[in-house]
């Protein structure tokens, strides 16, 4: 989870946000308190992230990017899901991700799937 007011935190750091062993309440508290000054939805976006990367036999590196755009909300909706679906909406939504129903999430919450594509596209498109 990339948030652009908090200049990309948490980013790699999203699972240890506020602390190793934090809960998924402490991480969204400490999240949503940090940005109590971005009142407004144009200062809440944020992006989920995946980067996967491939090595050949050859040596030939592949490295492909997946997102899911979005906006963080001003108050946690109900835990569950992943850590930040309680706060995240997606962008062209007005519920969180833990709030979707499965089919409506898939759509959406595509970012690893997205890299893991890419990924793929990449190697078929080589042994042609």
């Amino acid at each position: 989870m990339c948030v652009d007011f908090l200049n990309g935190r948490p980013g790699v750091y999203s699972a240890r946000y506020a602390g190793e062993n934090a809960t998924q309440e402490q991480i969204l508290n400490k999240l949503l308190t940090e940005m109590e000054d971005a009142k407004e939805e144009k200062d809440r976006t944020a992006t989920f992230v995946c980067v996967l990367s491939g090595i050949l036999k050859d040596g030939t590196k592949i490295v492909k990017r997946g997102e899911t755009k979005g906006n963080i909300a001003y108050e946690i909706s109900k835990l569950g899901g992943l850590t930040y679906n309680p706060v995240f909406i997606p962008k062209g939504f007005d519920k969180t991700v833990v709030e979707m129903e499965d089919e409506e999430f898939q759509k959406v919450h595509n970012h690893r799937m997205a890299a893991l594509e890419a990924l793929l596209g990449e190697l078929k498109n080589m042994k042609k």
